[in-house]
């Protein structure tokens, strides 16, 4: 990691000193025409002289396109020494082998992984971190030719029986829901198109699952168009997905306030009875937060029960997940480095919650519920680390000082025991840990296979210096192991 950066860098200095050194380079980039677009926003007039760049399929920013892109290679083609370089670093960066998106169910491992020579990352599975890996998935198969396929998200259900999958053509993020068995590896016949923004939420049956459904956008109609009145619905596996069910759309439950930007989902978890309706308003990380039961959930608009409101947008709830009857709320409403509160589902009204985890001077980023605590990454002086919340004692512990670094993922089951998690550090790629409480440690998951850059020679330390003004800075020394530590070494 330390030594791609590093020479990540260098290329770019190399680049900077040799930019204009390219002779077989074009002498300019092409020129973006432009066009008399003007809009008056009550009396205020604003130029717009670029927009037919948003059609990104139109003839002309094609052309353009292509002509940045052939002068940028050009360029690029001609820094002196510049194939020398690239080859370190495809040295160095296919070394390792990619795990990411890693979900346990009932003793099912499920995670996407890509080795040094794949281009995309592919779906395997294990019985048990320590089980027999198998090949669940691979996007590209069923591609027409010259076409790839990328993995978007998945989700395994509560019993690990399926998985649904996004996959798109292409990384066009435009995705179809797919859906796998994990015990056969036979794909079934359902698709579900417009599902960009899917997140599949399923049931306790195993068989039907929430998810986000884009509208179907009329021909002509703006490509922005598909991003609004988006609806969450319930699929059944085998139904036809055009006739789902509608659980969250504008309008359609008065108690629901959604707005044609915003976008709905029904969220659930194993073990509760409960379902979150969460209401996304575009980038802004507060959402909206409802409730209902499971039962009354699947029911749309049908449903007798109303949605109960939880927080809004002035509450600065970031993040919402269910653990039986409890309600776990991620806030940075007076708690700039977040907070975490519990409800109870049986009443859910904000005003009673209690702090689970209250504000500190570390940075609390997720949260993930298992069977015997919660468990939260928290960021601490730039470096990241796992904390455990005992459900029963109440007790916050750190799960190992030595395993901080990078942490860009959680992996827990409500009904499983510990906690899945990658670390990455500035001399060691990324490795996944499995935590059981009842083993006291983390341990490798051996989810990857070792890789095959040798760190050995380098070692790093996490620090504290003072500023002038007496301000605690965190530092991070990273350098040959062994340097005497005379003043006069490179770090």
């Amino acid at each position: 990691m330390g030594k791609l950066s590093f020479l990540i860098a260098v290329g770019a200095a190399l680049m900077s000193q040799a930019i204009w050194a390219a002779d077989n380079a074009p002498l300019a980039p092409p020129v973006a025409t432009t066009s008399a677009v003007i809009d008056d926003y009550f009396g205020t007039k604003v130029a717009d002289p670029y927009r037919w760049m948003e059609d990104r399929h139109g003839v002309e920013f094609l052309a353009w396109a292509k002509g940045e892109n052939d002068y940028t290679r050009a360029l690029l083609e001609a820094l002196p020494n510049r194939n020398i370089l690239l080859k370190r670093i495809e040295q160095l960066d296919g070394g390792s082998t990619l795990v990411r998106n890693v979900q346990t169910a009932a003793g099912v491992v499920v995670y996407e992984k890509r080795g040094p020579e794949d281009n995309v990352f592919k779906l395997y599975l294990r019985k048990g971190p320590g089980g027999t890996e198998s090949l669940l998935l691979d996007p590209n198969e069923g591609m027409a030719p010259g076409k790839h396929g990328a993995i978007d998200y998945i989700q395994l259900s509560p019993e690990g029986s399926h998985v649904a999958i996004g996959i798109s053509e292409g990384g066009s993020e435009e995705s179809v829901v797919r859906i796998v068995e994990t015990r056969s590896g036979k794909a079934l016949p359902d698709r579900i198109d417009r599902t960009e923004y899917g997140s599949p939420s399923w049931l306790p049956d195993g068989r039907s699952f929430f998810y986000n459904r884009f509208t179907t956008v009329s021909p002509g109609s703006p490509e922005t168009a598909k991003y609004l009145n988006s609806k969450a619905y319930r699929h059944a596996l085998g139904e036809d997905p055009d006739q789902d069910r509608v659980i969250l759309a504008v309008d359609l439950a008065p108690e629901v306030r959604i707005t044609p930007v915003d976008s709905p989902f029904v969220f659930t978890s194993p073990g509760s009875h409960y379902a979150l309706g969460i209401i996304n308003h575009g980038s802004a990380p507060e959402v909206t937060l409802y409730i209902k039961p499971l039962q009354e959930a699947t029911l749309g608009k049908a449903a007798r029960a109303p949605w109960r409101k939880i927080a809004d947008v002035e509450d600065a709830v970031a993040k919402a997940t269910l653990h039986g009857d409890d309600i776990y709320l991620l806030s940075h409403k007076n708690a700039s480095r977040y907070k975490i509160l519990r409800l109870s589902a049986l009443n859910p009204d904000l005003r009673k919650a209690v702090e689970a985890v209250g504000q500190s001077s570390v940075v609390i980023q997720d949260l993930g519920v298992a069977k015997d605590a919660l468990y939260v990454k928290v960021l601490d002086a730039g470096v990241q680390k796992i904390r455990r919340l005992d459900y029963r004692t109440k007790k916050q512990t750190d799960l190992s000082h030595s395993l901080a670094g990078g942490i860009s993922e959680l992996a827990t089951s409500p009904r499983a025991a510990g906690v899945l998690f990658p670390v990455v550090t500035w001399v060691q790629p990324q490795r996944w840990y499995s935590f059981d409480p009842s083993a006291g440690e983390p341990k490798d998951a051996s989810l990857a296979p070792p890789s095959k850059l040798d760190t050995s020679d380098f070692e790093f330390e996490e620090v504290r210096t003072k500023a002038h003004d007496g301000t605690d800075i965190p530092l991070s020394l990273i350098h040959k192991r062994g340097l005497p530590r005379d003043g006069e070494r490179p770090t």
